[in-house]
């Protein structure tokens, strides 16, 4: 746990930031880990330190912890596994993905479509406000439970639709 939390320091020294899928909520802390019970998908808060009861809980369940820096999208996840079978033993797989814009959005959006994973650039625009709406209709539902909402947190900028945009001009 204490290794964990000193990548994520290290990471957030080197300018990398939270990333929060646009379909999800935007929670932070104990209600983003707590989330990870309902959403095995969710990227949780690299700033909240869980306990050790939570940090157990999770490990089961491979969580992961997404950050965006320049353009770059960064997977962070951890596996715990029992090699070997050794009685009282541990161990963590941690895995790291670093994937381009392309990667990210092209193929996480259009996965098995290749003219459109080419063409990603062109079609996110539309399909993006799709993904925004679930996430507000999915905050407010929170919300109504109690949940705060990070207002505070912003989407990355996507540099490909920048430029994209740019070039169009």
């Amino acid at each position: 746990l204490a290794r964990m939390m000193k990548l994520f320091s290290d990471l957030r020294a080197r300018g990398w930031v939270r990333y929060i899928d646009i379909g999800d909520p935007r929670l932070t802390g104990k209600e983003a880990w707590d989330r990870l019970a309902i959403d095995s998908v969710y990227s949780l808060d690299p700033n909240y330190t869980p306990t050790i009861n939570e940090w157990k809980s999770a490990v089961r369940k491979m969580p992961h912890w997404t950050f965006y820096a320049d353009g770059v999208y960064l997977d962070v996840s951890l596996m715990q596994s029992n090699m070997g079978d050794f009685v009282g033993k541990t161990t963590y797989l941690l895995s790291i993905n670093i994937r381009s814009e392309f990667a990210f959005y092209g193929i996480g959006y259009f996965s098995g479509d290749s003219e459109k994973m080419d063409n990603w650039k062109a079609l996110l625009p539309a399909e993006l406000p799709k993904y925004h709406a679930k996430r507000l209709k999915t905050e407010t539902a929170l919300k109504e439970q109690g949940y705060t909402i990070d207002t505070t947190y912003q989407d990355p900028p996507i540099k490909g639709l920048q430029e994209s945009s740019a070039n169009a001009q």
